[in-house]
């Protein structure tokens, strides 16, 4: 593998800083991704843009998952309208497993956003398994 130059490293700073991933930059480089990383690391400054451009990167994903919130609770609402005819075919492990999972997905946003009260309307769904216990 080759030494790096000042020039690549400074090119190789501000690419990072765009967001080539250390793999894209340590081929185009022929060095190894720890040497780019090292490279990365011994400047401060690049340390600090590449925190930010995360921290956009996040925030620009969690703006899009925001903004398709409407058509994610559409999907899952037309999923919980099929549960009660499946549920019919599980034991009470898998309902409660089920429920489980349901209900972690959908109110993990739900505290988030500071919202409450969202897991009543699966109150029919929980009354479904109390039933199914009941039958054992």
């Amino acid at each position: 593998m080759a030494k790096l130059t000042d020039k690549q490293r400074k090119q190789i700073i501000a690419e990072r800083a765009e967001g080539a991933s250390l793999r894209k930059l340590a081929d185009k480089y022929n060095v190894s991704p720890t040497t780019i990383k090292r490279t990365l690391v011994a400047d401060p400054e690049t340390v600090k843009k590449v925190a930010q451009k995360k921290e956009e990167n996040t925030q620009e994903v969690l703006a899009y998952m925001d903004s398709r919130k409407n058509q994610v609770c559409k999907i899952i609402n037309l999923g919980l309208e099929q549960i009660p005819e499946k549920l019919s075919k599980l034991n009470a492990v898998q309902i409660a497993t089920t429920l489980g999972i349901i209900i972690d997905k959908f109110t993990a946003g739900e505290i988030k956003s500071g919202n409450s009260g969202t897991v009543e309307d699966l109150s029919p769904l929980v009354d479904m398994l109390r039933e199914k216990d009941n039958e054992k």
